[in-house]
Formats: C-alpha cells, sequence, structure tokens
C-alpha cells in the first residue's frame, strides 16, 4: 500500500518540548491539536505589585576579594620535572627562568616550529600545532603555564586558542595527573581601582569547568596585577605551582598582596533611585523572557521599544506575532526587527533606521538573546558550535557596548547565567557558562569606565526561558537550588535595577541540602561563609570493607536506574546508560550513606565509569577497622562494661589518638 505522507500530514511539524531526563518520572501531555495563545489582556502601566511573603534580598549573592595570606611554613618546594609555558615573548622568558633549567616554552607564530630541545614556535589556534609540542615533551610533563597575554584578542577570540590546547592535552597529557596554571593580567576585579581586561576575564569558566571534567587535571586561576614587574610577577606564578591546591584555586595578586574569592550574601543598600528608560532595546526581545521584561518596562513608564530577534516573523511564529500584538495594543510605539545581534553593521543600521523613526535616542539596552548546548563536553565540543554559542553573548554584547560607547545611557543590562559563577558551572555547559562570564567581565569593564552596566547572573527560570527549555529547573530541586517564577524574576530584577551592581548571582540557596549534596563544597574556601554555620566536613571514614566498595557502588549504579546488578558493567560509561544529572545527583546521594563527603555529583564526569569511580572512592575513604568499628558504636552504655572490656575500650581509643599506654 503506498501512503502519500505529505496529505497525511500536510500540517507543519511543531516543537514540542519534552523532558531531557530519561529517568525522572515525569508525564507529558501533548496536545493533539493546535492550541491557540490566549492574548492576554491589555492594563494600563501600573508599579511592579509586590508579591506576598516573598522576599528579594534573598535572592541575592556577590563575589569578593578576601586578602588571604600564604603560609611561608607550608609552601612545599616545587617538585622536579619539567614545565611547558605558553607565552609570549617577554614574561615567559621571566617565569621560565625562575622555573630552571628543565621547563621549555612555546611561543605564538604563524606556523609550527621547533627550535630546539626547549624552544617552540607554534599558531596557537592550531590543534595540531599543540599536539606536535605536547608530543615533543614526552611522558614526563608536571604541568603546563597558559600565560594569557600570549593570544592577541584583536586577531582571535583567546578561547579559541584554549579549546585547541585543552582538545590537545586530553590526547597526550591527561592520561596520569598534570597540574595546569591559567594566568591572566587584570582580569578579575579585585579592588575598585581595577581596570579590567574583558578579553582574559571569561577564560577562568572555561579552564575550571574543563578541570571538572577531566579527573588528572589540577588547575589554579592566577591573576597577576599588570602594574607589577615582572620579576615579581614570575615569583608569585611560581610560589602558587608549588603548592596548588583544590580547595582554593581561584586566586589573585595586587600590589604584592595575595587575594582568594568567596561568595557572600549581597549587601542590600540602595543607594539612588532607578529610572526606567524612556526608549529600550531589548535583544531577544520576543523570546519568553524577553517578553516579560518588555511588560516591565511599559509598566515602569518606557514608551519606545525596539525588539530584535534572529528570526523574522511569519504565520508559523504565532506566540510571537501574538505577544507583539499584546504589547502594539498599548498606547507606546513597539518596533520588531530580525537581526543578529553579533552583526555590528546591521545592528548598527537598525538602531539608526529606528531612532530616525522615533525621532529618540535609545537610552535603555538589555540584552537577553543566547543560545546554550546540554550535556556537551570540552572533549566533545567542535569549533563551530563553540563559536555560534560564544558569537550570541560574546559578540553581540561587544557590538552593543561599542554602539552605545558615546550614547547617555539609563540602563545597559546583560542578561548572564549562574553558570558563569565559580563552583556553579555545570560539566556541559563549557562554552555557555564562557558566553556569560564574558559578559560580566564587560560589565565590570564598562563600570571602570564610569559607564552604566548590571550584569545579572541568573539561576533558572521555572516557566519560561532557556534554562526551563532544557529542564535545568528540575535539576536546582535535586542540588537545593529555588528556580524563579516570572512574577518572582521580574519583582528580583526591580530590586537589582534599583541596586544597580555591577556584577550580582540571583538565586536562593537551601544551604543545609546544598552542601549535603554537593559534598566537595563544604572543602572550598569560596563557600567559607556558609559551609561553619550549614555545613560541616565529615572525616571520610567508610564501615565498608575496600574489597567490598566496587559491588557496593555498582549496586547503588543498577538501583538508581532501576536495573538488575548483572545489567551493568564496570567498564562501560555512564552515559550510555543514559544516566543524566538528575539520576547522578540520586546516585552521588545513596553514595553518601556509605561514604560520606566522598563524592559530589560532578566527580560523576571526571570518573565516568563504575570502575574509575569505585578506585576514586577507594582513595578518598578510609576503612575503618571491625574491631575499632565495635567498640566506638554511639549505644555502648559504659556502666554495663566489665573490667577487661573497659580496658579494652580504653587501650583502643587511646591507640586511635596516637598516645602510649602503660
Amino acid at each position: 500500500m503506498k501512503i502519500d505522507w505529505e496529505q497525511l500530514y500536510a500540517q507543519k511539524p511543531q516543537l514540542i518540548s519534552l523532558p531531557t531526563y530519561p529517568f525522572a518520572k515525569r508525564r507529558c501531555w501533548i496536545p493533539t491539536k493546535e492550541v491557540e495563545v490566549a492574548p492576554k489582556p491589555v492594563v494600563d502601566a501600573a508599579p511592579i505589585a509586590a508579591i506576598p511573603s516573598f522576599n528579594a534580598d534573598e535572592w541575592l549573592y556577590a563575589m569578593e576579594w578576601e586578602k588571604q595570606g600564604l603560609s611561608q611554613s607550608t609552601v612545599p618546594q616545587l617538585s622536579e620535572g619539567p614545565w611547558l609555558i605558553i607565552s609570549d615573548k617577554e614574561f615567559g622568558l621571566v617565569v621560565q627562568d625562575q622555573l630552571g633549567a628543565e621547563s621549555s616554552i612555546c611561543f605564538a607564530a604563524a606556523d609550527y616550529l621547533q627550535f630546539n630541545d626547549q624552544v617552540f614556535y607554534a599558531n596557537l589556534n592550531r590543534q595540531a600545532d599543540y599536539e606536535k609540542v605536547l608530543a615533543a615533551q614526552g611522558k614526563n610533563l608536571q604541568g603546563i603555564i597558559y600565560l594569557s597575554s600570549a593570544v592577541n584578542p584583536e586577531q582571535q577570540d583567546p578561547t579559541e586558542s584554549l579549546l585547541a590546547l585543552f582538545k590537545a592535552m586530553i590526547i597526550h597529557c591527561l592520561h596520569k595527573p598534570l597540574r595546569f596554571a591559567l594566568v591572566t593580567h587584570s582580569a578579575q576585579a579585585v579592588q575598585a581601582t581595577d581596570n579590567i581586561n574583558y578579553w582574559q576575564h571569561h577564560l577562568w569558566s572555561m579552564t575550571r569547568i574543563f578541570a571538572a571534567e577531566q579527573a588528572h587535571c589540577q588547575a589554579v586561576l592566577l591573576d597577576l596585577d599588570a602594574k607589577a614587574s615582572h620579576q615579581l610577577n614570575a615569583q608569585q606564578v611560581v610560589a602558587e605551582l608549588s603548592q596548588i591546591q583544590a580547595t582554593q584555586n581561584h586566586l589573585a595578586y595586587r600590589r604584592n598582596e595575595r587575594y582568594s574569592i568567596r561568595f557572600k550574601t549581597a549587601q542590600a543598600t540602595t543607594t539612588t533611585p532607578w529610572k526606567a528608560p524612556v526608549a529600550a532595546l531589548i535583544t531577544g526581545g520576543l523570546g519568553a523572557l524577553g517578553y516579560e521584561v518588555a511588560e516591565y518596562l511599559l509598566a515602569q513608564g518606557t514608551q519606545y521599544l525596539l525588539l530584535t530577534g534572529t528570526s523574522a516573523l511569519t504565520a508559523d511564529t504565532k506566540e510571537k506575532n501574538t505577544w507583539l500584538q499584546q504589547l502594539q495594543r498599548k498606547k507606546v510605539q513597539v518596533i520588531y526587527a530580525a537581526v543578529d545581534v553579533a552583526d555590528k553593521a546591521a545592528m548598527q543600521k537598525v538602531i539608526q533606521d529606528t531612532e530616525k523613526t522615533w525621532q529618540k535616542s535609545i537610552d535603555g539596552v538589555f540584552h537577553l538573546a543566547g543560545i546554550t548546548t546540554d550535556n556537551i563536553t570540552i572533549a566533545d565540543m567542535d569549533e563551530a558550535l563553540w563559536r555560534k554559542v560564544l558569537d550570541v553573548k560574546v559578540k553581540g554584547s561587544l557590538v552593543l557596548h561599542e554602539l552605545f560607547l558615546k550614547q547617555t545611557l539609563t540602563s545597559f543590562v546583560l542578561f548572564s547565567s549562574i553558570a558563569c559563577v565559580p563552583h556553579f558551572g555545570m560539566s556541559g555547559l563549557s562554552a555557555y557558562a564562557v558566553a556569560n562570564e564574558f559578559m560580566s567581565g564587560l560589565a565590570l569593564y564598562r563600570r571602570s569606565q564610569q559607564l552604566p552596566a548590571v550584569s545579572m547572573n541568573w539561576v533558572a527560570w521555572s516557566e519560561k526561558g532557556m534554562s526551563h527549555r532544557h529542564n535545568h529547573d528540575a535539576f536546582l530541586d535535586a542540588v537545593g537550588m529555588a528556580s524563579l517564577t516570572i512574577k518572582e524574576g521580574i519583582q528580583v530584577m526591580d530590586r537589582v535595577l534599583q541596586l544597580n551592581p555591577a556584577e550580582i548571582t540571583l538565586c536562593k540557596l537551601y544551604w543545609q541540602k546544598f552542601l549535603q549534596i554537593n559534598a566537595s563544597a563544604k572543602q572550598l574556601d569560596f563557600f567559607s561563609h556558609f559551609t561553619a554555620q550549614y555545613g560541616q566536613q565529615k572525616a571520610v571514614i567508610s564501615q565498608v570493607a575496600a574489597e567490598d566498595i566496587a559491588p557496593l557502588v555498582l549496586k547503588l549504579f543498577a538501583k538508581s536506574l532501576q536495573l538488575q546488578d548483572d545489567e551493568v558493567d564496570e567498564d562501560t560509561p555512564f552515559q550510555q546508560y543514559g544516566m543524566d544529572s538528575i539520576v547522578g545527583i540520586h546516585f552521588t546521594a545513596d553514595l553518601d550513606k556509605h561514604f560520606p563527603d566522598a563524592v559530589s555529583p560532578m566527580d560523576l564526569y571526571r570518573y565516568p565509569s563504575l570502575k574509575q569511580l569505585s578506585d576514586y572512592i577507594r582513595q578518598q575513604v578510609q576503612t575503618q577497622p571491625a574491631q575499632a568499628a565495635e567498640l566506638s558504636e554511639e549505644n555502648v552504655q559504659i556502666d554495663t562494661l566489665s573490667y577487661d572490656q573497659l580496658n579494652e575500650l580504653i587501650e583502643a581509643e587511646l591507640k586511635e589518638l596516637e598516645l602510649t599506654y602503660e
């Protein structure tokens, strides 16, 4: 029988968002007929109504740099072994001199050349050139120092060079432990007077997520004082290399003082009232959140709106058509333009044409446009996808910055993501995190130049938006974080616009659950302001014998996927079982009952099979001797013990304390 499929399915297919978590046990109804979007009633502009019992200040967090001295008594000597320096021609030589004769150096050049055993030239944008350098270094390489000044941002985005290096490292270096140091200059806003180098700022997200994805990579992120001498900066680099710590690896030096970054509750003190722009540009303006921001601005008194998006409106874009019509029914002027925000010439023409039509200059910019990837590690990332994700936020925000540089603005607002905040970015979201952190760096730079800017690092919105489409709200709930409703998000944004910080993180954490699920977070200095109150570190001691660890881990893994034990193989990667982040969180929670604080969800990326994970747990935990375990039970009643039993208990306790008992 021949079937005319085109006649049978005459209507065009419609994209339907389904959960990406196959084991989350969620039910979804797919409508069998087209559902019209009901237009919202048009209401007069009014102030944002407060939500009962909702406190926007509970969602405000900031990052601050605190002085953290380097204890000379505990600093070990730099262990022997060659280092490779990726460098410019000046500072790199000084670092090489400090490291000693064994270190090698690679300079930026048009093509690959090995000058001698320790000097190389390479095109730092080519993975093949990096592979040649690393192959020539042999297998005894102790670490790599990447001096970010080696790449000229006028010629290429420095992340492309770092992406090529990381891919080459995976092939040649990461079969064994390797240290990696990212060295930037004034990439972080450590002091109020810092003039931010925004082209180096986003390299930090890229490096920390890569290190989280690779079990053998131990990284330190070090920001140096651009005003200090090469000699002093080189000494500080070598000092940090000798004592890289996973618990404290986001560091900076200013005026020869050492700083470490901390996560803190933001100080919610209003300075000056926020005034809505008369005419505003919203990129991604007919996206789910763009429409809500447009409604908010109109309620605050904005009279002119230019909304941009990547695609033209057609008969098939019914939801966007409806939203635009709703906005145009109000007594304001609303224009939609299909334009790529990363195309500077096209954006300039749209802005000029719109301002000419209005006879008004745009005085407010809201950059919401963006795209993301879900669960693609750096190892699997291709250059085309990397550029596609970065273009919208990196090039787009830079285009807006340059086009409005000499124009008087009341607002320059960048919608960023919590993915770019240290220790919140998930493996598989590297490109998205990097793109968002660039915007944070740009906002910090603009503020250092006395220009308006706010970068908002949002958690997932629960009803609309990119994170909601990727079901990140389900993930957040599992790790002890709340997602925002639309009304709550608008009220939080209203509060942030009044406070006017350069950068702020917007999330609500249930700290006790968050620190319980994220065991490694308790060890990080970054969360030190909260761990003392909510998450005391447990001693990683297990009652499970060493030989029983692997079978137990396998059994718990099978249980989390509702499989039989014999259906699971210890060498098969987790992803081949369809394990997602939600299942991973439940799996690590079960592991925590037997191995307290030993495994976090991120470790499932670093040790992506049962064999690798079991070996890691075996290294982390201390198995307790059976006799000591029996004698130290909490339910032992001292007054019921015999003299011999009591003496035995005392001897065991003294032995544990490493005292001599006579």
